[in-house]
C-alpha cells in the first residue's frame, strides 16, 4: 500500500497551543509537529491541490502558482479539507485580522506590540485610547481563549509602558449568539 498526503503545510499545527504560541508564552516552534517525522511511511507532498478528474483518478497540485504541477495517481482518495472562518455572521468582522494559522498568531502578537509602541507616544488621548482598544470577535472557544490569553498578554505588556495607564487598555468580545460558548 502506497500512501501519499498531499498538505500546503510540511507541519501539523497543535491548534489548542496557538494561544500560547501567539502570546509569546510558548515558543511557536512546539505548536507544530513536522509532517514527514510523523509518517515516515506515507509519502509527503508539500503543495495545494488545484483540482481533481475523478474519471481519471489523477490529483492535480502545485508547490507555488510559478512551480510546475504535479499529477498524483490513486486509487482511493480521501479528502480532508479543515474548516473556514465564517466573517460574514457580525457585519465588519470581514475586515478583521485571522486567528486560525500560527503565522496569524504571531501576526497579531506583534500588531498588538506596534500599536503600544504608537500609543505610547501619541499625545491625543482619544487617538490613544482608540489604539489601545481590542475588539474578539467570536464568543465560542477560541474567541474566550483569545481574550484570555491577551488579557494576559497585554497585563504583561504594560510592565514596559509606563506611561500607559492599564485603564486605557479596552478589551470587547463581540458574539452573534445571545451567549458566548454556547
Amino acid at each position: 500500500v502506497d500512501i501519499i498526503l498531499v498538505s500546503r503545510d510540511n507541519y501539523f499545527l497543535i491548534t489548542p497551543l496557538l494561544f500560547e504560541a501567539g502570546s509569546g508564552v510558548l515558543e511557536p516552534r512546539h505548536a507544530v509537529s513536522p509532517v514527514r517525522m510523523m509518517f515516515r511511511k506515507t509519502r509527503f507532498v508539500e503543495a495545494d491541490v488545484e483540482r481533481v478528474d475523478f474519471d481519471a483518478r489523477r490529483v492535480f497540485a502545485r508547490h507555488s502558482p510559478d512551480d510546475y504541477h504535479y499529477e498524483i495517481e490513486y486509487d482511493q482518495l480521501v479528502l480532508a479539507l479543515g474548516g473556514v472562518t465564517n466573517r460574514h455572521l457580525v457585519p465588519g468582522s470581514e475586515s478583521a485580522l485571522g486567528f486560525k494559522t500560527l503565522a496569524d498568531a504571531i501576526f497579531l502578537r506583534n500588531r498588538i506590540i506596534d500599536l503600544f509602541e504608537q500609543a505610547d507616544v501619541e499625545e491625543d488621548l482619544d487617538r490613544r485610547r482608540q489604539l489601545l482598544t481590542i475588539v474578539i470577535v467570536g464568543g465560542g472557544l477560541v474567541g474566550v481563549e483569545l481574550m484570555g490569553e491577551l488579557t494576559e498578554f497585554v497585563h504583561n505588556t504594560l510592565r514596559s509602558y509606563p506611561r500607559i495607564q492599564p485603564q486605557m487598555v479596552r478589551f470587547f468580545l463581540i458574539e452573534a449568539h445571545p451567549r458566548i460558548m454556547p
